[in-house]
């Protein structure tokens, strides 16, 4: 396969931007609504609120510099249009996963386009919430280990490692990626593990990557702080808050029986119906891995957040089967690229491109507008008003 011209990708990387942009910027939603805890996020950034457990300090300091930084709408909208923004940097991110796993630039953008209209992601894309953060965090880690086992570069080893850290920030089911972490570092060169110069500047990282929760303490120490969903002012308190104590009954709380005859199912539909047209080419991506290593790193972070989401008796679990779509994306990009690299198949990867994304976008317009829940706000004003703000 020819290299691309770096114009051209830079090309491609505009026009998969503005696609993406245009898609969710119409279906955005326009002011409060959705759920409690999306209403929770729309003003918790601004005014530097102590959110509900496990707390988000990445993505609540992140959410307070853009509600500056970008003075558009009211601060719900700006709160809706930063999970957009974090969608897009997901989706160019799985695009430059795919091109550095060898697939070509038209397989590489339409794979992550097609991920882009998947509509449990679509949607968490339209909605203060911290699920495509969560996503981007979990492509950047994968990208950044994937680049270090080809290039060999620490710097490389150090940068994805250091995103590792402050993704625990966020969301901290990105724990689940661990195993499959330790497996490519140890398969790809396990004196990393016990070289000074590896394992400083990345104990440094993890440190600066748990100082964010000092975060909630500072913040609920702080008289004038508008809003506490939880008082964290000590070590056990933040021990139990960062780690999620409020649902510690709620995880692993399945035996396995009603894993494998509740849960899986479960799983299996909404894998269906967000991902149903990727499924064939994830089948034939199984395939398409020309490095087995990196095989077992993707199959590992797939199975880890998996098992978690199996494992978590909660209402809105479609959220944590995300970063499965996420990989099921990238997977099925290998799939297609193996599928248009045979002869006779040719000349019609443009098509099969084109139509990937295509039928996703349609078939889930609807049913992706009609969820945001704009009818849902009303439930949720006197929240928002505790702030003294009217943010709708």
């Amino acid at each position: 396969m020819p290299p691309v011209r770096r114009p051209l990708r830079w090309a491609v990387a505009a026009a998969l931007t503005l696609v993406l942009g245009a898609v969710y910027g119409a279906t955005l939603l326009p002011g409060a609504g959705y759920s409690g805890d999306t209403a929770e996020m729309q003003f918790s950034g601004r005014f530097l609120c102590v959110t509900h457990p496990t707390g988000y300090p990445t993505y609540l300091l992140l959410n307070h510099a853009f509600s500056f930084l970008v003075p558009v709408g009211s601060l719900a909208f700006r709160a809706n249009l930063l999970s957009a923004v974090f969608a897009v940097l997901t989706c160019l991110v799985l695009r430059r996963l795919l091109l550095r796993l060898g697939t070509r630039e038209t397989v590489a953008a339409a794979t992550a386009l097609a991920f882009g209209v998947t509509p449990t992601f679509w949607r968490f894309s339209l909605v203060a919430e911290v699920y495509t953060l969560h996503a981007l965090f979990l492509a950047l880690v994968i990208e950044g280990l994937v680049r270090w086992r080809q290039s060999g570069r620490r710097r490389d080893l150090i940068v994805a490692c250091g995103v590792y850290a402050i993704s625990f920030g966020n969301h901290l089911t990105m724990v689940t990626l661990l195993p499959a972490v330790v497996f490519l570092v140890v398969a790809t060169r396990w004196r990393v593990v016990v070289e000074w110069r590896s394992v400083a500047p990345v104990g440094g990282l993890i440190l600066l990557g748990a100082l964010q929760y000092a975060y909630p303490v500072w913040r609920s120490l702080d008289p004038e702080t508008p809003y506490l969903s939880a008082n964290v002012t000590s070590l056990p308190d933040l021990w139990a808050y960062a780690t999620g104590a409020w649902f510690r009954g709620a995880m692993f709380a399945f035996t396995a029986g009603q894993l494998v005859l509740e849960r899986v199912p479960l799983f299996a539909r909404h894998w269906v119906e967000d991902c149903g047209p990727l499924l064939p080419f994830f089948a034939l991506g199984l395939l398409g891995f020309k490095d087995r290593v990196v095989a077992g790193f993707i199959g590992l972070a797939f199975l880890g957040h998996l098992a978690f989401a199996l494992n978590y008796d909660i209402g809105d679990i479609d959220a944590y089967f995300i970063p499965s779509h996420l990989v099921t994306a990238l997977v099925a990009g290998l799939g297609l690229e193996w599928l248009v690299s045979r002869d006779g198949m040719r000349r019609v990867p443009a098509v099969l491109c084109l139509v990937l994304p295509l039928v996703l976008g349609v078939v889930h317009w609807t049913k992706v507008k009609a969820a945001r829940g704009a009818d849902k706000a009303d439930a949720m004003r006197a929240l928002l008003d505790e702030v003294g703000e009217r943010a709708f």
